[in-house]
């Protein structure tokens, strides 16, 4: 058998004391270089041997020297590793189609589970496109990969079928995945097992079935003050993050033996139900509201092709504490060759938010459209909502007032 670590270039060494830092390539030269120098010194500083270190996700994040760095021991990593190849029953005789980067870890989850049981990873070089990936697996007679959602999206919209669905099965992280979406690429024959996981605890920590998660025998969930709880041996170790131009090492927030996350949930008779990141709970005159359940009733009201050009957000309100937008690209414009007092929904659009608003509660609905050149995403696909925010307070957007509220 092929190498696993043949594919990859400069393979992790997982037994020895070494520091790696994974970095996005596309971050600017200067920018590189002020993490480079961060985590050189904390490493100096603290004694640190046998970490690897992330940022982490930039979706609340609008100045780039402002990440959290997580550091995490290759210990907790191969924890992680050896617990997901065992629950997901992998073997020496599988190949990983790897599409995800470094940096992300879910892409170097899959080194590190390959480090445990020898099956061969298969690169996706090229930049992401659905078909060519499509190609791609069947070319490598691949049978296991790792996506996020936008890639999910990017699958089901250009009608791509898995080639090998009695084999091949994806395991999608990094964000929620909408079940109409879920539904569609099933529909594709694509077996997708819909995951929860951070870069805090190593990449995976639970499979979602039906909205609720399904830990993996490393993790132990609990519901603490209404955010997700996690006790786990693959924890990280602790953050580094500069702030008034000094680092701070930040340990992780326990209470008891748990992590406590940002990630809000409840529990059921069936299980944990997660309802989503802390940002993405409103309090809407008193009520709590969900914004991933009101994108799911706005989703299948909207057009697959479409569905990456819209975005619901929520935005403080005076009256109401918060209130629900609506943000739209100009590709949804009837004519976004107007002036911007002219914009104008187009007719899919429209008909869209007119059966969202008649579908959802009267708190719920849209309160504000307003206009993009582009949504403004992460190098995976997450939706930066503080920039759009930030965009709106500075005029940077157009607001649509054609529309009623019913």
């Amino acid at each position: 058998m092929e190498s696993a670590q043949s594919t990859i270039i400069n393979p992790i060494d997982w037994e020895s004391e070494e520091n790696n830092l994974f970095l996005n390539p596309r971050l600017s030269e200067d920018i590189q270089f002020f993490y480079q120098k961060i985590f050189k010194e904390t490493l100096y500083r603290n004694g640190t041997k046998s970490h690897l270190a992330f940022l982490t996700s930039g979706t609340t994040v609008t100045d780039q020297k402002s990440y959290k760095m997580v550091f995490l021991s290759k210990n907790a990593f191969l924890v992680s590793a050896q617990s997901v190849v065992k629950n997901l029953l992998v073997n020496p005789h599988d190949i990983w189609a790897q599409c995800l980067p470094r940096f992300h870890v879910g892409g170097l989850a899959i080194e590190a589970r390959s480090h445990l049981v020898g099956f061969q990873i298969k690169k996706f070089e090229t930049t992401w496109d659905p078909i060519a990936f499509c190609k791609f697996i069947t070319d490598t007679n691949s049978t296991w990969t790792s996506l996020v959602p936008t890639q999910v999206y990017d699958l089901v919209q250009k009608s791509v079928v898995n080639p090998f669905p009695k084999k091949m099965r994806v395991l999608v992280g990094g964000g929620r995945l909408s079940p109409f979406l879920l539904k569609q690429a099933q529909e594709l024959k694509w077996n997708l097992l819909p995951s929860y996981g951070m870069t805090e605890v190593g990449s995976t920590a639970a499979l979602i079935e039906n909205e609720t998660l399904k830990p993996f025998s490393h993790i132990a969930l609990e519901v603490i003050d209404g955010k997700v709880a996690i006790k786990t041996k693959s924890l990280f170790t602790f953050y580094a993050q500069v702030l008034k131009g000094q680092i701070e090492i930040t340990k992780p927030h326990l209470s008891g033996s748990y992590f406590i996350t940002e990630d809000s949930a409840t529990k059921m008779k069936q299980g944990i139900m997660l309802l989503g990141r802390s940002q993405d709970m409103l309090k809407i005159s008193g009520e709590l509201v969900s914004l991933p359940k009101l994108r799911d009733v706005f989703f299948q009201f909207g057009t697959i092709e479409r569905a990456h050009s819209y975005y619901l957000l929520g935005a403080p309100d005076p009256r109401l504490e918060n209130k629900v937008i609506l943000i739209v690209q100009k590709d949804l414009l009837n004519n976004d060759k107007v002036k911007p007092e002219k914009f104008q929904l187009n007719a899919m659009m429209k008909h869209t938010l007119s059966e969202y608003q008649k579908k959802v509660l009267p708190f719920e609905v849209v309160r504000n459209v307003y206009v993009v050149d582009k949504i403004p995403r992460t190098e995976l696909g997450k939706v930066q909502d503080k920039i759009l925010l930030q965009m709106i307070e500075k005029g940077q957007t157009y607001e649509i007032r054609e529309h009623t509220l019913e």
